[in-house]
């Protein structure tokens, strides 16, 4: 987050700035215990700002996309992520977090599809194929949840949130022991 408010100070007028720091709310929204309760008004701000300065970033489109799902604005969150696809389809990201969209409001296959698509254009991010994983288990694919945790941890060894799901698709299958010990190593991280 420093680093984006310094790349701010220097040039006030880039965009992939603005939408890294809306980024970096939103995250910190999520995955923050006790979030600060102005993270998603910071993300809004920065988001907007981004395509603002650029419309046609697909960045920017993609940040706002975070801080419409935050703010339950699913409909908006579908149109940023569809305009930030239109505008760059090699970005994996926008892939990514449609993926999670559609397996909310689409089809199995359409989200899956969009998962693997976002790990073929980031093919060595453990976070993606850690994901995919996540999907599979949401979907009551233990098996395939396990594959791809154990293929996240290739990528990065201990990687929490591989291990994380790894326990929960062990867990589902009956495999207690297998599922507390994947939990206990992502605890120790």
């Amino acid at each position: 987050m420093a680093l984006f408010r310094r790349a701010i100070a220097i040039d006030s007028a880039e965009p992939l700035a603005y939408a890294g720091l809306a980024q970096g709310y939103s995250l910190m929204e999520v995955l923050t215990a006790a979030p600060s309760p102005d993270a998603i008004p910071r993300a809004k701000a920065a988001a907007l700002k981004a395509v603002e300065l650029d419309e046609t970033l697909a960045e920017a489109h993609d940040a706002l996309s975070d801080v419409r799902t935050s703010e339950w604005d699913y409909a908006g969150a579908e149109q940023s992520l569809r305009r930030a696809l239109e505008l760059n389809p090699n970005l994996p990201e926008p892939h990514i977090h449609y993926a999670w969209y559609v397996a909310n409001f689409g089809s199995e296959a359409e989200a899956i599809a969009e998962m693997k698509r976002g790990i073929e254009l980031d093919p060595l991010s453990p976070l993606y194929t850690a994901w995919l994983g996540g999907l599979y288990w949401e979907f009551g694919r233990s098996d395939e949840a396990i594959t791809e945790a154990q293929k996240a941890l290739e990528l990065q060894p201990d990687f929490p949130v591989a291990l994380y799901v790894l326990g929960l698709a062990h867990a589902d299958k009956g495999q207690y022991q297998e599922a507390i010990a994947a939990h206990q190593k992502g605890l120790a991280k």
